[in-house]
């Protein structure tokens, strides 16, 4: 066995944190429950548990000539069998211990499917946040009434009759003010047509009207408080804190604003390519209307999904067989520090962390963010944008100007694309800048939230296009893509990006866990089978089950390239290896492989001689976070969606029904997660299965490198020294997502954490000599229980 670098950690405690993120609309979900399972049976929690262990004194041709139970169809139990092609047998006298359900529940359930039953709970879930929408629209039309009210005579009227700090003008010049920070132009939106232009269509028309108008360069808000520039001002104030290093900032998935480049129209003659020229025109002119301006990000992005969805879908779909920008299209990343500050107004990215540097002393000229468009594989980032040469350069020229090496802080995704820089930029086949080169030009690299051996849920959407927050901000980004675009067309939205499959799980069956096993990071009692990531339960037009079939990591990639077809699997082939070196001989190769280069697993660290480079790991814990999905799988036909309505017409894209329909693969199956399937007892709650987490990647994912792997002379061969610090919410300080408090841990908000902010501008200081582990979960244990490869 190596050696392990032991370091100087010193864990502060041992103590777990309560989970304390539960899903929105597990209230009102509950209220259906009974429509969906009869009463569990003993000691398992899951319906069709009881079913399997009836099925024991019955064969499976028995099974087939079993009377049908229409009063509920069968789900998947946590504690299910390995694949069996073998349908449940039903026992009598089993089902006679049963409490007798209420008739008119017994009557209710035979007029419904278990198809029904799962659309019943994703419409429940989804209409909690359909709530949060519809109230800020609903506060949104309440500021645009006052406006409007306030430019007519009826102020005159309604005044006398208000309280003077209440009088209709006066709100309206504080409106006007407000929204004046937003480069908004308030007096375009309200008219003088008289009262009987004040209507919601009328009130929409004229906001549709102004957003095209409003640029929104920057999404900032308001905030010239002093609470914005906490804590760097007191550090700065009490400490003499001042920033001494340069710092370059990669930002995350979804994070970086996305801006439209499209050249005008060209010119062609003949016949056949004025046909050509027509389909190049519709989507030029389309993107013509935004020339600049934000189809990801700002007010835009929401603009032209309402008026011109499918101009934003053909923007936002990456080339099928290329990975890089569709025929006439282009997208881009926006650039300098307010491409990702704010991604939406009021929805803060990297906006403290930037206003608390500026508090020490940094600007503009050593503070850089290197935006990149998060959609394209990372070989494709440098093939069409040349984003890693940039950034090479970048770097080299922080550090020739201040003559002080680089603090790299990369957030989420941006830890893989900076782990497969270090690799490029010493290669040959890369940016040929040698061995020394890192240690030549790095002072520090801190890791916020990096899901460095991947996450599960970026499955799902690849599967059947369900997000489930997948856009790793808060529920309001996950929740207007399922309110506009239907799963079928999210599926191939997620497909087409190279970026979101470079965090598919890492490291196979060694760190997840072998089926029949309990994985390293579950607990023995509640999660022995979550070694499946996925459990696809099989069933037919009348919801009984045909087959039960649990995949591992590995096979669960595979199983989601099977649905997104071959030429996403290709690519994705190419670009991204996701295993485990067995040997050193399979280490030293892979770092002339490019697709390993992304994978910590796969390359070790750089030689760092000078003994001056750290790397410091800060995530969040204690929070619910997805770990294992539930699916049911049935032939389209079968399913409840099926209809005549042709949901390919425009006028149809947007109706209920449409947006409702499951994904279906290329033999007609539709996959969709179990929402109706529910286990407290596991930790399972509307087909996913939870462990403890950052809220979007679980532990394992987020602590193995940083407390084990390059604490292992294979992954770290200089012995660079490494530092843990994991935070735990200290209380709920917000009612909602987009109210985020300054000790929030969540896997965004933890950029606003006031300890977080602390530590970082320490390190930029130059004052994090002492800085050591503090371990609030218990991720050395789940990390020593990883059995990795001997060699």
């Amino acid at each position: 066995m190596e050696p392990e670098h032991t370091g100087t950690a010193s864990p502060t405690g041992a103590d777990q944190a309560a989970g304390v993120a539960g899903h929105d609309a597990a209230t009102a979900a509950a209220k259906h429950a009974s429509l969906a399972s009869p009463a569990p049976a003993s000691g398992n929690g899951g319906p069709l548990a009881a079913a399997s262990e009836r099925a024991g004194g019955a064969s499976a041709g028995e099974a087939d000539v079993a009377e049908p139970q229409p009063q509920h169809h069968p789900v998947v139990p946590a504690g299910a069998a390995p694949a069996s092609t073998a349908r449940p047998a039903t026992d009598d006298g089993a089902d006679k211990k049963r409490p007798k359900a209420d008739p008119a529940v017994e009557e209710d359930l035979r007029e419904r499917t278990l198809w029904e039953t799962v659309h019943e709970r994703a419409h429940t879930i989804s209409s909690s946040l359909g709530f949060r929408i519809v109230f800020s629209v609903g506060i949104a039309l309440g500021v645009l009434t006052t406006l409007f009210l306030s430019r007519h005579q009826v102020a005159e009227h309604l005044d006398p009759l208000l309280p003077e700090h209440l009088h209709l003008q006066r709100v309206n010049d504080a409106i006007t003010s407000a929204l004046g920070e937003l480069d908004m132009d308030v007096a375009s939106l309200i008219t003088g047509q008289g009262l009987q232009s004040f209507s919601p269509s009328y009130m929409f028309s004229q906001l549709a009207t102004i957003l095209p108008q409003t640029a929104f360069t920057s999404s900032a808000p308001a905030e010239s408080t002093a609470e914005e520039f906490l804590p760097g001002s007191k550090l700065a104030r009490e400490q003499g804190l001042h920033a001494k290093h340069p710092v370059v900032f990669i930002p995350g998935i979804v994070s970086t604003q996305l801006e439209v480049w499209n050249p005008p129209p060209r010119e062609r003659a003949g016949t056949t390519a004025a046909a050509a020229a027509a389909s190049e025109e519709a989507i030029q002119k389309c993107g013509q209307r935004y020339f600049r301006k934000r189809m990801w990000g700002t007010l835009n992005q929401f603009r032209a999904l309402l008026l011109d969805k499918q101009c934003w879908i053909e923007h936002m779909k990456l080339d099928p067989v290329t990975g890089l920008d569709p025929p006439f299209v282009r997208l881009r990343a926006a650039q300098g520090l307010d491409a990702a500050d704010y991604l939406f107004p009021g929805y803060w990215v990297w906006a403290r962390i930037i206003s608390n540097m500026a508090a020490i002393g940094a600007d503009n000229n050593n503070m850089h963010l290197a935006t990149y468009d998060w959609r394209l594989s990372f070989a494709n980032l440098e093939k069409r944008d040349l984003y890693f040469s940039k950034l090479k350069s970048t770097i080299e020229l922080a550090h020739k100007a201040t003559g002080e090496r680089v603090v790299i802080i990369a957030h989420s995704m941006g830890n893989l694309v900076f782990n497969y820089f270090l690799s490029w930029v010493q290669s040959p086949q890369g940016g040929n800048g040698g061995e020394d080169w890192p240690d030549t030009h790095l002072h520090r690299w801190v890791d916020i939230a990096g899901p460095l051996l991947g996450l599960p849920k970026t499955l799902a959407p690849m599967i059947s296009g369900e997000t489930r927050d997948t856009s790793q901000l808060n529920s309001y980004a996950s929740h207007i893509l399922e309110q506009f675009l239907s799963r079928d067309e999210r599926a191939q939205l997620f497909r087409s990006w190279g970026g979101l499959a470079t965090m598919f799980p890492k490291g196979g069956e060694t760190i997840w866990g072998r089926l029949g096993e309990t994985p390293a990071d579950g607990h023995p009692e509640k999660h022995k089978d979550m070694s499946a990531m996925l459990t696809v339960h099989h069933v037919d037009g009348a919801g009984k089950t045909i087959d039960l079939v649990h995949y591992s990591a590995s096979d669960a990639i595979e199983f989601a390239k099977s649905k997104a077809g071959e030429q996403a699997a290709s690519r994705w082939d190419n670009d991204i290896d996701t295993g485990i070196a067995t040997s050193a001989a399979q280490l030293d190769q892979a770092r002339n492989q490019p697709s390993a280069w992304l994978n910590p697993l796969m390359t070790p660290l750089p030689k760092f001689k000078s003994g001056k480079f750290k790397i410091v790991c800060m995530y969040g814990v204690g929070i619910k976070t997805e770990r294992k999905y539930y699916y049911l799988a049935q032939r389209s036909a079968g399913s409840a969606n099926a209809s005549s309505l042709d949901c390919s017409q425009p006028g149809n894209s947007n109706t209920t029904e449409c947006l409702s329909r499951p994904a279906v693969d290329k033999e007609g199956i539709a996959h969709m997660i179990n929402a109706a399937y529910q286990v407290p007892e596991s930790d399972t709650e509307f087909g996913v299965q939870t462990l403890q987490g950052d809220a979007t990647v679980p532990l394992m994912s987020l602590g193995f490198m940083c407390n084990r792997g390059w604490r292992m002379p294979r992954y770290n061969p200089s012995g660079v020294k490494v530092v843990t610090r994991e935070f735990v919410e200290e209380h709920q300080a917000t009612i909602m997502p987009v109210l985020r408090g300054p000790t929030s841990v969540d896997h965004v908000d933890i950029m606003g954490n006031h300890k977080v902010l602390e530590d970082l501008l320490n390190i930029v200081g130059g004052n994090d000599g002492d800085m050591q582990d503090v371990l609030r979960s218990d991720i050395s244990d789940i990390t020593r229980a990883v059995k990795m490869p001997e060699f």
